[in-house]
């Protein structure tokens, strides 16, 4: 929460005649470094580090330009302020005051103005710049500035990259033999009769029905190394027994394997759910169990089919 101050002339005056001193989207290193000095350091995400005054600026670099802003009060053995969400150091940093923030806006609106966020925003912490071009937010005591092109051009690459291990992945509708090309021989085979491999750090038990696969469970251990997963290393961070969670973008690419060149709805939730548009095949992952289950619907009818049989067999001569 930004504190609320009473009104500081003589500091927000002062801070003002300083503006051409503050941090700004589009400058080049050279230009950084004109106006802050020598980097003092270089984050573990391998972003630039300057420092001015009383506060540290972590800024990325893309073609020279600077892309993102990371503006976080100095603070002694906090050396990291661009992590996000996931930031253990949030509570130990400094307040940067209202005054502050928007001086520091003001320096990287360039031709535009910022607005803030939304109806829903009351304290006044997620700006949006008029055209469209940059967005700014104050989270964990750091002030956030970005260039949303650079923004959603790295989501797309994070896409990419986070599909890439499974463009080739265990897939509906295939034999075993093809299954077996694609995750090699399975690891074991349950009591059930079905079949558990293993595939680019993931777990998937399949169940094969006339002669081909109709039901994936797919899960990933906890502990497993995953640099798209938040919880990467952290000892069974939801209760979920051995598992955890895998990354949405992951998620999308294994369903999409199971495309039949049709394509999937997708319904975000606490439940994702997708929906083949063929109605032959279904698909969910619950959060709060870490599965993803992707179903043939034929196998599924058939399943339901057999249990109400079975229930019907159960109450024979009753």
């Amino acid at each position: 929460m930004i504190p609320k101050l009473l009104p500081i002339t003589t500091l927000a005056l002062s801070l003002l005649t300083a503006l051409p001193t503050f941090a700004r989207l589009g400058e080049t290193k050279a230009e950084c470094e004109a106006r802050y000095g020598k980097p003092v350091r270089t984050s573990q995400l391998g972003n630039t580090v300057y420092r001015k005054a009383d506060l540290d600026l972590t800024i990325t670099f893309s073609s020279d330009k600077a892309v993102v802003l990371f503006i976080a009060k100095t603070t002694p053995g906090v050396t990291e302020h661009d992590v996000g969400a996931f930031d253990a150091d949030a509570d130990k940093r400094g307040e940067i005051s209202k005054v502050q923030i928007d001086v520091l806006l003001q320096a990287s609106k360039g031709a535009s103005n910022w607005t803030s966020g939304s109806e829903f925003d009351q304290e006044g912490t997620w700006w949006q710049r008029d055209d469209g071009k940059a967005s700014a937010q104050y989270s964990n005591h750091v002030l956030k500035i970005a260039d949303d092109a650079y923004l959603a051009a790295k989501e797309e690459e994070d896409k990419k990259k986070e599909a890439e291990p499974f463009k080739d992945f265990a897939r509906l509708g295939e034999s075993k033999d093809q299954f077996e090309k694609r995750c090699g021989k399975p690891v074991k085979t349950n009591p059930d009769g079905t079949l558990l491999y293993q595939k680019a750090g993931l777990k998937i038990t399949a169940t094969f029905w006339k002669e081909k696969a109709v039901h994936l469970i797919i899960f990933k251990e906890a502990g497993k190394e995953d640099s798209s997963d938040p919880f990467a290393g952290l000892p069974d961070p939801l209760g979920l027994e051995n598992r955890t969670v895998i990354s949405e973008n992951a998620l999308d690419a294994i369903v999409n394997a199971s495309s039949a060149s049709s394509t999937w709805e997708k319904e975000p939730g606490i439940t994702i759910k997708w929906t083949r548009s063929d109605q032959k095949a279904s698909a969910t992952y619950a959060m709060d169990k870490a599965l993803l289950n992707i179903t043939d619907q034929e196998f599924a009818a058939h399943q339901v089919e057999e249990h109400q049989k079975q229930e019907a067999k159960d109450l024979d001569g009753f």
